[in-house]
């Protein structure tokens, strides 16, 4: 799971959102983005099919204060939205009776007003937009295909994020956040990628970059000096002291122009959700 700090401040209301897929609320209460901390995560939960899960997630998102929480391989059917606990989730899943991959936003109750858009586009792509003074914070959630898929379905994904993107606007706050399935590596250090990512980049981790240089995006938990242990955001199944295998494949991204409204992130062992990947926090 991932999180990144952003500030915010509410005020007004809004009528109810009809139905997923893209409706637009005029009055949704705005967010201010310059005053208060509002903490973002993202977490590839290894499913959620049981319901239980979810709520436990929920439980997580008030033990560490985070307000927005992007959800990776759901494994729910359809997409919609749905009350757990006292948090408001929205969900884009398969619209048949395949329980996989699927992505998911889950939001305290308090930002419920803010939202006005929300565009469930594929079981690996969804925006959830909220309404600020500033414009528009865009939440663009992704599940990634794993290395054993096609690169097809890999450009598939890219291709809905594209298009999802052309529903903001150059002046919004837009993270894409979410399990890349990409290994972007360490060492480098420019516009795009900090000098702090781990171990050595892939194929997929150089269509990720080829990504922020496109839409000029900056992967915001390479920027931070902090021990390994904080830095990598999954551990393989074949891991073992004797082999050791954990890389850095969760991202949170955000437009080049905000990079300086995340001052820290790194990963949080322990969180409360069976899980091989881990919690990812900025602030």
């Amino acid at each position: 799971m991932a999180m990144v700090g952003i500030n915010f401040q509410s005020g007004g209301s809004s009528p109810p959102i009809g139905s997923p897929g893209g409706t637009v609320l005029m009055d949704a209460k705005r967010l201010n983005l310059l005053k208060s901390n509002i903490r973002i995560g993202t977490w590839n939960v290894n499913s959620m099919f049981d319901l239980s899960k979810a709520h436990n997630v929920a439980l997580e998102m008030t033990r560490l204060d985070i307000k927005i929480m992007g959800i990776s391989d759901t494994r729910w059917i359809g997409s919609g939205q749905s009350t757990v606990q006292d948090k408001v989730i929205y969900f884009s899943g398969n619209n048949n009776s395949r329980h996989e991959y699927g992505v998911a936003v889950m939001i305290d109750e308090t930002l419920k007003h803010t939202v006005k858009n929300f565009i469930p586009l594929s079981p690996r792509v969804m925006l959830l937009q909220l309404e600020a003074y500033c414009g528009t914070l865009n939440i663009i959630q992704v599940y990634a295909p794993t290395k054993d898929k096609p690169d097809e379905e890999v450009e598939e994904m890219y291709k809905d994020i594209q298009n999802i993107l052309k529903v903001t606007k150059n002046q919004d706050v837009t993270i894409v956040m979410g399990d890349l399935n990409a290994k972007i590596g360490a060492g480098q250090n420019d516009e795009w990628v900090g000098r702090y990512g781990l171990g050595e980049r892939n194929e997929r981790g150089d269509r990720l970059y080829e990504f922020c240089q496109e839409n000029s995006m900056v992967i915001t938990n390479t920027l931070f000096q902090h021990h390994k242990r904080r830095l990598y955001t999954w551990t393989s199944p074949k891991h073992k002291p004797s082999c050791i295998i954990r890389n850095q494949i969760d991202f949170i991204l955000i437009k080049q122009r905000y990079r300086n409204a995340v001052t820290n992130v790194k990963t949080y062992p322990g969180a409360g959700v069976p899980s091989d990947h881990r919690l990812l926090v900025a602030n």
